[in-house]
């Protein structure tokens, strides 16, 4: 291999170039929009009654589950690889909280700085096991509502399902 050619293998214009031209990245300022919709979030989820049509509200609520998508400059913000997260709504607040201390503490800035750039790293770690509601593949699992909640769903479930037999029934008995 010549001298020539070796130099040749330092050299990448093509993604190196883009690269050069983006301005510098400031991770203070980076923070500002995430650090300002995770403590919206909050309040709107907090207040009294709570808020469910807010401009721009990253979060939904449905059979005690909270549905999170961040948005930053209208762009999704994933999180653990995934736009949307489910949580047990319980659990909501104590997760913003976290939420912003890691924000606070530069754990994403390297996401932050690469977004929309198309060339953030992200480790995804495997989630921990919480003692309250435990969410598998996304959903919660049969055990971890209230007994009440449950014998409720149950019951739902059965009228639902008579109705179904009855109209069914009377379906043949026209035929």
């Amino acid at each position: 291999m010549s001298v020539k050619s070796a130099l040749f293998g330092f050299i990448d214009n093509t993604g190196l170039a883009e690269v050069f031209q983006r301005k510098p990245h400031d991770s203070r300022a980076a923070r500002k929009p995430l650090l300002l919709g995770i403590e919206n979030a909050r309040k709107q989820f907090t207040q009294t009654p709570r808020i469910l049509k807010a401009p721009n509200r990253w979060w939904k609520v449905n059979n005690g589950v909270v549905a999170l998508t961040v948005k930053i400059k209208g762009d999704t913000f994933d999180i653990n690889g995934v736009a949307t997260n489910h949580m047990p709504e319980d659990r909501f607040e104590e997760f913003l909280a976290q939420f912003k201390q890691a924000v606070e503490a530069g754990e994403f800035d390297e996401e932050l700085a690469n977004k929309s750039n198309g060339d953030a790293k992200v480790v995804i770690t495997k989630a921990e096991k919480s003692t309250g509601l435990d969410i598998v593949g996304g959903r919660t699992s049969r055990g971890s509502i209230s007994p009440e909640a449950a014998k409720a769903r149950g019951l739902k479930a059965a009228e639902s399902r008579a109705r179904n037999r009855a109209a069914r029934a009377s379906g043949a008995a026209k035929s």
